[in-house]
């Protein structure tokens, strides 16, 4: 028994570093992947004569945790949360434009990149936003089993110092869904533009710019209701 006892604890460092081992081993896999997206779509912007994307850390942090959501099952593939990334992304980066790009495939380690990619090429409405006018991107994949789960999410900063250059297709502010993909890749798209622009929040801090604002001699006086 004693023996037994001896064995197992031998064992146990083993086991404990073959799953550090094999974690550390797919993160970086995984790592791999979302690099190799975010070159093969600057290189097809670059060949459309399109400015490529700046990765962000954040970003791919964000668009990470989607991506793990989608494969754990705790959400549908699709954009659920959208609108509460682009909140969390505020307050990291200031931006006027957001889009998102998802999608899900089971082909092999090797061209499940391409594949992702090659999908959202073939589909209009995420070609809008990969072609789109944007200038910063990260990109989350997660994994489970065979399948693996894509988030790509696009920015357009209004803090940039490069101007981004135009799409050269038409922008929408609705989402589109290719259904002719499901078959093996599954892939949504997700687009909207920031209520306040840079132009209506100086409107909105500035004083002098508020509802009910008049200008008297040496200022300004806030316009009262009647009914107040």
């Amino acid at each position: 028994m004693r023996s037994r006892r001896l064995c197992f604890y031998m064992f146990l460092p083993l086991l404990l570093w073959s799953l550090s081992a094999y974690a550390e081993s797919e993160s970086n896999n995984v790592a791999t992947l979302e690099q190799q997206v975010q070159e093969l779509v600057n290189n097809h912007r670059t060949a459309m004569g399109l400015a490529p994307l700046e990765y962000h850390e954040d970003i791919a942090r964000i668009a990470r945790r989607h991506s793990n959501d989608m494969a754990n099952g705790y959400v549908s593939m699709g954009h659920e949360g959208a609108d509460e990334r682009g909140r969390i992304l505020a307050r990291m980066i200031t931006y006027n434009q957001f889009a998102e790009n998802v999608a899900e495939n089971s082909q092999t380690v090797s061209s499940t990149a391409e594949a992702a990619v090659a999908g959202w090429l073939n589909s209009p409405g995420h070609r809008v936003n990969l072609e789109g006018n944007y200038t910063l991107s990260g990109i989350g994949i997660a994994r489970n089993g065979n399948t693996f789960f894509f988030t790509q999410i696009f920015l357009t900063s209004s803090g940039s110092s490069r101007p981004a250059m135009a799409s050269r297709r038409p922008q929408n502010d609705t989402s589109d869904h290719d259904s002719s993909l499901e078959s093996d890749h599954n892939a949504l798209s997700f687009q909207h533009r920031r209520a306040n622009t840079p132009a209506r929040e100086e409107a909105e801090s500035d004083p002098r710019k508020r509802a009910g604002r008049k200008r008297v001699r040496g200022g300004y006086v806030q316009g009262l209701d009647e009914d107040h």
